[in-house]
């Protein structure tokens, strides 16, 4: 968490300065974009992922947030009138906590029944018939024909389907960001122009 939250400091001193300056498009497609690509970075992960990858690919999906948190803030309240302001900030954190509880709701549901679906898959193929257990090395830790060794076969079973999981959830997060670059589109700059509304929703 502490190189996404330097990334995500980083990128909001940055894009302080660039709003107003730069087509705030842009600057929501440069979110959306580092944001893609470090979750798709991350559906790559093993057990064995560095932890200079970790902090590197932090620090980048942090910086993608830091572009969007900003703009989004000036496409939200920007073509609000100053008095309506208050009330439009409240609306939008509002709108922002209940979206992120039900994205965070969404993901760790898939995340439990897709362990429990990739458990079962691993399962069928490990049997006490299978040859593999006849290298010492491996019925040593993992003979299923123990109560120890079936024990530490499962715990590893269950480690492989939820890597397997995650990896899923990073994809299915990947897919979701990069369909949100589209929507941009529905922006357009201001008829009225100014640095008090950069854009409006069509």
């Amino acid at each position: 968490m502490g190189p996404r939250g330097i990334g995500t400091m980083g990128a909001m001193l940055i894009v302080g300065r660039l709003v107003g300056r730069v087509d705030t498009r842009l600057l929501l497609a440069v979110g959306l974009g580092l944001t893609a690509w470090s979750l798709y970075e991350m559906t790559g992960w093993t057990p064995d992922v560095s932890q200079a990858t970790i902090i590197g690919n932090g620090m980048i999906q942090g910086a993608g947030l830091g572009f969007l948190f900003v703009p989004l803030s000036a496409v939200t309240l920007g073509t609000l009138p100053p008095e309506q302001r208050t009330e439009g900030a409240g609306l939008y954190n509002l709108a922002r906590n209940i979206g992120s509880s039900v994205g965070i709701s969404v993901v760790t549901s898939l995340l439990t029944q897709n362990t429990q679906a990739n458990h079962a898959d691993i399962v069928q193929h490990v049997t006490a018939v299978n040859r593999v257990f006849e290298n010492p090395t491996i019925a040593q830790f993992w003979n299923p024909a123990t109560d120890a060794g079936r024990a530490a076969l499962d715990a590893m079973i269950t480690r492989q389907a939820q890597i397997i999981a995650y990896i899923d959830d990073f994809k299915l997060m990947m897919i979701v960001t990069f369909a949100a670059i589209p929507l941009l589109i529905a922006f357009k700059k201001a008829s009225g122009g100014g640095e008090d509304h950069p854009l409006a929703v069509e």
